[in-house]
């Protein structure tokens, strides 16, 4: 006889949800997406003449005020937009690989954006009320579709929480490697 312990199978991982498959992929389009804007904006930068289009003297003559700070800025915008979403593709496909930390941050993310869409609709509103007393027929269709739109992506991120709180989802990432 053997003196070796005999070590049983480990349990098998339940099976992947719904919820995960398709958040994880949403995820890793949004993220592709950004990436590639991000790219799209570094190759600009580096070879579309923004740098000689900011050095103008002109510039501000050209420029509604302020948004010459705007193109000052663009190179660091785009830049941390190319890390973000580089983060994002990451933490998506780690959210596929069921670990756990990507669950929190996928959630964390999902809260940030949930806030951001709030904010937004805060400052549409605001922005549209101040400029009622020449509100046109245009304004009041771009303030409907901004809403439309938030109401869609806020009703999209309550729905990823919930998910991501939900029992399923939950059990989904216990078994996972931490």
């Amino acid at each position: 006889m053997s003196s070796a312990a005999v070590i049983p199978p480990a349990a098998p991982r339940p099976e992947r949800p719904a919820a995960v498959t398709v958040f994880g992929w949403v995820w890793i389009v949004y993220g592709a997406v950004k990436l590639l804007g991000g790219m799209w904006g570094l190759f600009v930068w580096l070879f579309g003449g923004v740098q000689e289009f900011i050095a103008n003297p002109g510039l501000p003559s050209v420029l509604p005020i302020g948004l010459e700070k705007v193109f000052g800025g663009f190179r660091a915008a785009v830049t941390a937009q190319t890390v973000y979403a580089t983060g994002i593709l990451v933490t998506a496909s780690a959210f596929l690989r069921r670990r756990r930390w990507a669950r929190a941050v996928v959630e964390i993310l999902c809260w940030l954006g949930l806030c951001y869409v709030t904010i937004f609709a805060v400052g549409w509103v605001w922005a549209w009320r101040r400029t009622t007393l020449d509100a046109s027929r245009s304004r009041f269709l771009g303030l409907s579709i901004a809403l439309g739109a938030v109401v869609v992506l806020g009703f999209a991120f309550v729905s990823m929480i919930r998910a991501l709180r939900s029992d399923e989802v939950r059990r989904a990432f216990r078994g996972g490697a931490a």
